[in-house]
């Protein structure tokens, strides 16, 4: 009989270890990328929220404003004396060219819509101590505006009598007027450069975003304003992309007028009648009446 003590005890081969190793290594692999693949997800799901929001707020400032829908980047005029946005202190922004600039830009005309809840614009915290806040809220926000054929775009020139007298007033006025707003692209996913003169401490230097997108065609004697193939770190990303971001593997998320939010890929973007309801063909521009 055998000494108790002596009894030799169960354990793994070398073999058996290394086929245990072997299949958790396999299942990792198989959960890393579904794993990666809900996350994406999940960011995804999060922009189509405050997609949402900001459509909502879309619609009730053009609620208060009898019909009129939010300029997209308006003149300084537009945005001076009385009719300067304010902030969430109830003190104006203007008063100079600086302030002008900051107010053009949409953030602040569409917060009190959003009861300046900034939160639902931007992928990063808002430090509202800092001293640049103001800049810092107008510059980055998750989703640009379709500023040229949405509220118009005074970049443009789409104010100017003379250029409405050539080519007639070829952006979205008021919320009747538009005759497919489901096929009309308000706010997309954007990305700007925070490098050089825009660039704002504490942030990744390619933050994910920007305050206005650009259509792939505008007028027709200007010809492309995008390059033919997307590139995720294009050193200029308004050549390549007009701004738009497809880091929602490889869609944008994209706000319609009716209100209704969706992705697009590459191909729908560079259709032209999604971006403005006059567009009568993919490869539209504007050309003279």
């Amino acid at each position: 009989m055998l000494n108790p003590l002596t009894r030799p005890r169960g354990a793994f081969t070398l073999i058996e270890l290394l086929v245990v190793i072997a299949i958790i290594a396999l299942l990792i692999g198989i959960l890393l990328p579904a794993l990666a693949g809900a996350r994406a997800v999940g960011r995804q799901c999060v922009e189509m929220s405050k997609a949402n929001q900001l459509m909502v707020a879309f619609g009730l400032y053009a609620d208060d404003n009898a019909g009129r829908v939010l300029p997209g980047y308006p003149t300084n005029e537009m945005v001076r004396g009385e009719n300067a946005p304010y902030d969430m202190n109830g003190d104006r922004i203007g008063g100079s060219a600086a302030a002008e600039e900051i107010a053009k830009r949409y953030p602040w005309r569409i917060a009190p819509y959003l009861e300046y809840n900034f939160q639902g614009l931007y992928d990063y915290p808002i430090d509202f101590s800092l001293p640049d806040i103001h800049y810092r809220i107008s510059l980055y926000p998750t989703l640009g505006i379709n500023a040229s054929f949405v509220g118009g775009n005074s970049r443009d020139l789409a104010f100017d009598a003379r250029v409405q007298q050539i080519y007639g007033r070829f952006f979205a006025k008021t919320l009747s007027e538009v005759r497919d707003p489901t096929s009309l692209i308000t706010f997309t996913s954007a990305r700007g450069m925070n490098e050089g003169e825009t660039a704002i401490e504490g942030l990744d230097p390619r933050q994910q975003g920007y305050f206005l997108v650009r259509s792939p065609l505008m007028y027709a004697h200007n010809g492309r304003q995008w390059q033919d193939q997307y590139e995720p770190y294009a050193e200029d990303v308004g050549i390549n992309s007009g701004y738009v971001s497809l880091r929602h593997r490889g869609k944008a998320v994209v706000a319609m007028f009716d209100g209704h939010v969706r992705t697009m890929d590459w191909a729908e973007l560079n259709d032209m009648r999604n971006w403005c309801d006059l567009a009568t063909s993919a490869d539209w521009s504007l050309l003279p009446r």
